[in-house]
């Protein structure tokens, strides 16, 4: 399939969207709430529901390729808070559209792309004609090592994926990819698409080829958008990232970090180790024994008080890391807390 072809046949009206059109909308009230998200309740999608809801048709178009499915957004009718227990890649091919994203709000761009974690809470604004949003549906079977061996193995991408594996996690995380201005990008998503709904008989090694150059670009968009952001702003990132954790150390943790500053929490810890040398858990932890050696100098609240006001549940687990920071025990440093210092020797 040629580009030219490509283009023609997105913008053609599916058989859903003429539907759509004459008023026959889809009720989406008819599907149960699966759970809430901040008293906002949100819908489960399956497979199951996916081909309810869309054309037969429209819908993991090549069988023998099922792992990595393409659909185009259906135009014209808003898309609710829901959930999938499959990682969704977001391709603005054209136009715009308004993607909620748990409690945030984001205008993607005309090639800009997003990629939304399985059950991470989302709903996406109503398309228009020149509105043609594609996307990429990643099951966990498609995550395999072959998937791994063709990335790079120490990149904030990789660990987004290997979190996606791990049940363990919460799978809520999301990236905003600022790639409009990324050529080679929109290349390697049009030569896919271009294979996908017109594949040859090497098609399965062709599109994991151009998937592994899709997610490099990425790799390469996200970390140019970080060195922007420093190279036009009066102070580096970590500076803001450091003053968060000065404000909200004794309630903030790694996850609720990495989201308000909308970043994969993976990232966000090899980042900070890169920029000062400490890791985010030994930021957290200077931080709180700092507060804590403040209070006992110019409080008289008792240890235990302290320990739990600066965020540590486990009062013995604060006595330990006090001790190693300060070389005595907190009572001790509150008897006498000028003649001791912090031991820098140690890893806090």
């Amino acid at each position: 399939m040629k580009i030219q072809t490509l283009d023609a046949n997105l913008r053609q009206f599916t058989n859903e969207e003429q539907r759509y059109l004459s008023g026959d909308y889809f009720q989406y009230d008819s599907i149960p709430a699966s759970g809430y998200y901040h008293d906002e309740p949100y819908l489960l999608f399956d497979v199951a529901t996916s081909r309810n809801i869309g054309d037969q048709n429209d819908v993991f178009l090549l069988s023998n390729y099922e792992n990595l499915a393409i659909i185009k957004q259906s135009r014209f009718q808003k898309v609710p808070f829901h959930i999938h227990p499959w990682v969704e890649l977001n391709y603005m091919y054209s136009g715009e559209c308004i993607l909620k994203i748990k409690d945030t709000v984001h205008v993607l761009k005309e090639g800009q792309m997003s990629l939304i974690d399985m059950n991470c809470p989302h709903s996406l604004s109503e398309c228009r004609e020149n509105d043609i949003l594609i996307n990429f549906i990643i099951s966990k079977e498609y995550l395999d090592s072959n998937f791994f061996n063709r990335l790079a193995k120490d990149n904030f991408l990789t660990n987004f994926f290997i979190d996606t594996l791990n049940s363990k996690k919460s799978h809520d995380n999301f990236i905003i990819f600022h790639s409009e201005n990324n050529s080679k990008l929109s290349i390697y998503i049009k030569q896919f698409l271009c294979e996908y709904y017109d594949n040859s008989i090497a098609s399965n090694n062709i599109l994991d080829c151009l998937m592994t150059l899709i997610l490099c670009e990425l790799i390469n968009t996200f970390e140019n958008d970080l060195s922007y952001k420093r190279q036009n702003s009066s102070e580096s990132i970590v500076i803001p990232i450091i003053r968060y954790i000065e404000h909200n150390y004794n309630q903030c943790t790694l996850n609720s970090t990495a989201e308000f500053f909308n970043m994969h929490p993976n990232y966000l810890s090899s980042y900070l180790k890169r920029h000062t040398g400490l890791s985010y858990k030994e930021l957290i932890q200077t931080q709180r024994l700092q507060q804590a050696a403040s209070l006992l100098k110019t409080t008289s609240l008792s240890v235990y008080d302290i320990s739990y006001h600066v965020g540590y549940s486990n009062t013995s687990f604060f006595f330990q890391k006090f001790k190693e920071k300060y070389g005595c025990t907190p009572k001790e440093y509150r008897k006498n807390p000028l003649s001791l210092r912090p031991i820098h020797n140690q890893r806090t």
